[in-house]
């Protein structure tokens, strides 16, 4: 895909990279399969570290580069939160070359010294413009301060804002910039549509949509976990 044809070679080449490319455009793998050609599957310790703003999306990534790596003998650990601690404990203890996972959960086990960093050679922000938000920038701070200064790093997003670009020099060093987006990669066959509602109203109005669509399946994306418990309740009730 194009973005795996132009971000490959470079980051194969070990430059630092800022790449705004489209979710389904393929940069996964574009980031994915020079990670694990520079993985050494002898050497049972985190060598690159992919991080995310969901742990839907740490997971979704974990699998992606996982089967990349499969014929190599690459292991891939997913660590995210809103989950318990156990089996994430077992997988760090058990050896693996790979993580990718959200800020807090993995800060929770760099703090606890479960974790370390000292072998990683590779640093990845997926969603980038989410990584460096407000809410993140902390935990992203902190982080930094584990990881070794001659690694290589790369950001990954839709959108390059001024702010993303002043704040990722705390992590690149003279990057490499990659836009796809004049190239239209994203898929094409998404029509978009709004409703303005008010906040009383939101609910009530989701329902009629539902029922006028019809829709064979459906995905409703909400701000804030209370919000999805209720509005699935609220959905379950009719």
């Amino acid at each position: 895909m194009p973005v795996q044809e132009k971000v490959i070679p470079v980051m194969r080449e070990g430059r630092d990279l800022i790449v705004q490319a489209q979710t389904g455009s393929g940069k996964t793998g574009a980031f994915g399969i020079p990670i694990v050609c520079e993985i050494d599957p002898d050497k049972m310790a985190c060598q690159a570290l992919v991080m995310a703003p969901t742990r839907e999306l740490a997971n979704q990534v974990s699998r992606e580069i996982e089967a990349l790596g499969k014929d190599r003998g690459v292991l891939c650990l997913p660590i995210y939160g809103g989950v318990g601690y156990a089996q994430q404990i077992e997988g760090i203890e058990a050896g693996h070359h790979v993580i990718v996972g959200t800020p807090g959960r993995i800060l929770d086990h760099v703090g606890s010294g479960r974790l370390r960093f000292d072998h990683v050679r590779m640093l990845v922000l997926d969603e980038a413009d989410e990584m460096l938000s407000l809410g993140f920038w902390p935990d992203m701070r902190e982080i930094n301060k584990h990881l070794p200064q001659g690694r290589q790093s790369c950001l990954f997003s839709a959108t390059i804002p001024e702010k993303v670009r002043s704040l990722s020099r705390v992590f690149l060093h003279d990057p490499q910039f990659v836009s796809l987006n004049e190239e239209q990669v994203a898929p094409q066959q998404i029509e978009h549509f709004f409703m303005v509602t008010t906040a009383q109203e939101k609910e009530a109005n989701l329902v009629r949509l539902l029922e006028y669509e019809d829709p064979e399946s459906a995905i409703i994306f909400c701000n804030t976990k209370d919000d999805v418990r209720f509005v699935t309740s609220y959905l379950q009730r009719r």
